[in-house]
Order: C-alpha cells, then structure tokens, then sequence
C-alpha cells in the first residue's frame, strides 16, 4: 500500500513540474532553518537535540504548488535524516483560502527506512490583525512513532505585532488534538513569537503536550533562525 501511494505522489509531482516549468510560471521558495529542537506536534523527533532542516517550494499561477523538504533528527534512538515529498493546491472563496496536500513522509537511517503518507485539507482567513487556519490531516496507514493510523485537528493564528522600522514582529498560536488507532489519543499546543528582518527569522517557541507517555512529549522552550532565499 504505501510504495501505490509513493508512485502517486511521485506521479504527481512530475506532471505538476513538467507542465508548469513548460509555461514559465513557476515560481520557487526555498529556506534554511536550524533548530535548538525539532518539534512536530508537541513531540520531540530530534530527542531534544539541535537539528538542521532545508525546504525548497515551487508554485504555479492556478493554484498547485509540490516541494521537498529534508531534516536532520539527532538522538539515539531516531533516524539519521528525514526527508519529505508534497503537493497540493490553494483556492480562494471569498474570503477564505482553502488548502488540499498529499505528502509522504519517510526517515532514514544506515539500517532501516520507513515512511507514511498523509492527507491534508485546511481552511484560512485573514482577519487582519491575525491569520487564522483550522485543518485536519489523516493518515492511513503509519505515523513515524508507530501507533497506526491517525486523525489531527488543528488550529492556529499567526498575529502581527505593530512595528516601526525594518523589523517584522509575529506572535504564533497552535492547537492541536490526534487520535491514533487503538484508542489512544493526545492534545498538544505551542506558542511562539519570531522577528524578522532582511530574510532572516529568529524564534522563540514553547511547546507541551497533555502526555507524558510518548518520549519527546513534555514542555519546552526551543529556539529556531531561519534564512529564506
């Protein structure tokens, strides 16, 4: 099942690449990041160590838009490096925008591989002050700490804090519930506040989760400085 889902999404990203780099509408975003933590819905994937992460975005004028996305995972007992495949597509209705992507997720280490693939559909708005999502992502087969398949809901507002000069201010708000196969469920949240000037992005973020039994899962503060080229 998932190598079916693997050659779909590959499938995809090279229909989507091929016909829209031939129209010369392609647009191209890449970014650099290092972590003091990589945190992925309030848990640790890197065992609370520092990691360094690479992601590359190409958007077409109708919507669609595919990427890659790679990062180290530190720790004893994690892999040596992730690496993720995506595409999707954005609408506006009014004012909302509206958000479907297909990804596949896989980790990478000297002895073993591994990966899933997840859906994801959101819905946006800009309030003006803050920019807020509500989304849900499903994942049939795996998640990378092994419980199955899994359901996420999520919430999140991004708000902009008013600033005199070149410096960009944001403060970032997220909620979020999963449900795993098998009945076990959590709920994690996180606030952060970032600045930005002349490309360059330094957070401050805190996390926590409602579990103490998945490792990687209590509160934290983690740092993070992010160059987009």
């Amino acid at each position: 099942m998932t190598a079916k889902y693997v050659s779909q999404l590959c499938a995809l990203l090279l229909a989507l690449t091929s016909t829209q780099v031939r129209a010369g509408e392609v647009e191209v975003n890449t970014d650099a990041s290092f972590l003091s933590n990589y945190v992925f819905r309030g848990i640790s994937r890197s065992e609370n160590d520092p990691t360094v992460q690479a992601n590359v975005d190409f958007g077409w004028a109708n919507g669609t838009y595919a990427g890659f996305f790679g990062s180290s995972m530190g720790g004893v007992d994690r892999p040596d490096f992730e690496a993720m495949a995506y595409a999707g597509y954005l609408m506006n209705r009014g004012v909302y925008d509206f958000n479907f992507q297909v990804q596949y997720d896989s980790f990478h280490s000297s002895s073993d591989s591994s990966g899933y693939v997840e859906f994801m559909t959101s819905a946006s708005r800009d309030f003006g002050i803050a920019y807020t999502t509500f989304g849900v992502s499903y994942a049939p087969d795996n998640r990378d700490i092994g419980l199955g398949r899994s359901v996420y809901a999520f919430g999140s507002a991004d708000v902009n804090v008013p600033m005199s000069g070149d410096v960009s201010l944001s403060l970032g708000l997220k909620m979020g519930y999963e449900d795993f196969e098998g009945g076990f469920n959590k709920w994690d949240w996180s606030a952060g506040v970032y600045a930005e000037k002349n490309d360059i992005e330094l957070g401050l973020t805190y996390k926590d989760t409602n579990t103490s039994s998945l490792k990687g899962a209590g509160a934290g503060v983690f740092l993070s400085l992010k160059t987009f080229f």
